[in-house]
């Protein structure tokens, strides 16, 4: 998620100001896991994005649900989410934590899908080349897949970089399907 949506600026918003607080660590494990009660019981932020919910009411529910298992800064990021009319927003926000605090501590995951196995020094080239443009602790998992021909596919939460043969492939059949015919073809 690019940093202009709400729950970037939000789980940004929160990592700072936790990490301000000497609690980043126990604000990502607790954003984690508020965001699996969450999950769980979606009845939960029906009930609280309801209008017939004060947003006093709403603070409350999320005291009584989570008093004293979550740290100060996802607390007030609970509070926040209700005094904004965030509710709707909240679950996007919790998984962007965890995102941005993976990213941010280089434990960003990158699959690698070729065609075919690559050897060691071929691999060992593009993991340095990974690595020095998304961060020496990036986890890179490798994946065989035939049917993309050739090339290889760089794949990671927030983007895709494709080099295969089939995606090239699809790329000319479009442009020649939407190509204009000229008028000595059409005769």
């Amino acid at each position: 998620m690019s940093a202009a949506t709400v729950p970037a600026v939000y789980a940004s918003a929160l990592l700072e100001i936790a990490t301000e607080r000497g609690e980043r660590a126990q604000a990502v494990t607790d954003a984690a896991e508020v965001l699996a009660v969450l999950d769980g019981n979606p009845e939960l932020l029906t009930g609280l994005a309801s209008p017939a919910i004060s947003r006093e009411q709403g603070k409350q529910l999320l005291r009584s649900v989570f008093a004293d298992k979550v740290c100060k800064s996802v607390a007030d990021l609970l509070g926040l989410a209700v005094d904004r009319d965030r509710i709707e927003d909240l679950s996007d926000i919790l998984t962007e934590v965890g995102t941005l605090a993976a990213i941010e501590d280089g434990r960003i995951e990158i699959e690698v899908t070729t065609a075919v196995t690559l050897d060691a020094d071929n691999k060992k080239r593009l993991d340095l080349l990974i690595r020095e443009r998304r961060g020496a602790n990036a986890i890179i998992n490798y994946t065989v897949d035939p049917a993309i021909i050739g090339g290889l596919r760089v794949q990671s939460d927030e983007r895709v970089v494709d080099f295969t043969a089939v995606r090239h492939l699809a790329e000319m059949k479009r442009t020649m399907l939407l190509a204009p015919v000229a008028a000595a073809w059409e005769e």
